[in-house]
């Protein structure tokens, strides 16, 4: 009987210590719409009153071959970027490599913070880390935020030369230490230029109502699609409907995109 609840305790005590993550941040692109993109880092903890402090971040960002992009803000204030152009046809033949990546060009963006707080933040909530704009206006592919495991990151070749990372101190204990606190992706990684390329079209008013809102959303034109993101980043809800039936969502902020065929519109909306 002893051996027994001796067994049990240790593996109670076991699952406690393979069930507790560490504290850490996912990497999500947002769509900003207009082209206009954000690498977000979700955190899975409450920081409380304290600022973790954040030495360097880096990501890489696929887009098909021959578009390109330009970073046109790196938070928090006074980080600075560097931007390293990848051909994906360099990346050809290498093990691991998947046998289109000719087909695309990566961007390596690695920015330095130098110890600069990224601001107290609670469990779950996004900080935005680097926002860039796609250039060319293109009708088709998709930009994506390659995962560590991932082709072509996941190349023993490169040697996680293209690896997601986030230099971070999480601990409020007197002293600097930054260790690699990149945990994944979460929300979503990859947008398509599909529903883009008619944003150079003039702009229609587009209203919508209530907001805040309770249940129903109104948008006042037609729509082709509608696209409701949460604040991580998650694609929660599609519908290519102007009544748009939020009422089972919790109660938050929402990025409502609205595409028309004349372009795209973002709206922040509270549901309540």
């Amino acid at each position: 009987m002893k051996n027994t609840t001796y067994y049990i305790l240790i593996v109670s005590l076991l699952c406690c210590v393979f069930t507790t993550s560490a504290q850490g941040y996912t990497f999500t692109l947002l769509d900003n719409g207009s082209y206009s993109y954000t690498v977000a880092a979700v955190s899975n903890f409450d920081s409380g009153s304290f600022s973790p402090l954040a030495n360097s971040y880096g990501f890489t960002i696929e887009l098909p071959d021959g578009v390109d992009l330009t970073v046109t803000e790196a938070l928090p204030s006074g980080a600075t970027e560097t931007v390293t152009f990848v051909d994906g046809s360099n990346l050809n033949g290498l093990s691991g490599v998947d046998a289109d990546v000719s087909n695309f060009d990566y961007y390596f963006i690695n920015t330095d913070i130098a110890g600069i707080g990224i601001g107290a933040h609670t469990d779950a909530q996004p900080i935005n880390l680097l926002t860039f704009t796609v250039n060319g206006d293109p009708a088709s592919g998709e930009v994506r935020l390659v995962d560590n495991e991932s082709s072509p990151a996941s190349s023993s070749a490169l040697n996680g030369a293209l690896d997601s990372f986030f230099q971070v101190d999480t601990d409020d204990d007197g002293s600097v230490s930054f260790e690699n606190r990149y945990l994944g992706q979460s929300g979503d990684n990859n947008h398509g230029f599909n529903l883009l390329s008619n944003l150079d079209i003039t702009f229609q008013v587009i209203d919508v109502y209530p907001n805040p809102t309770t249940d129903k959303l109104y948008i006042t034109n037609n729509v082709e699609q509608v696209v409701v993101y949460n604040t991580i980043g998650q694609k929660v809800l599609t519908t290519a409907n102007n009544e748009v039936e939020m009422a089972s969502l919790p109660n938050g902020m929402y990025s409502v995109h609205i595409f028309t065929e004349k372009g795209v519109d973002v709206k922040q909306i509270l549901k309540k």
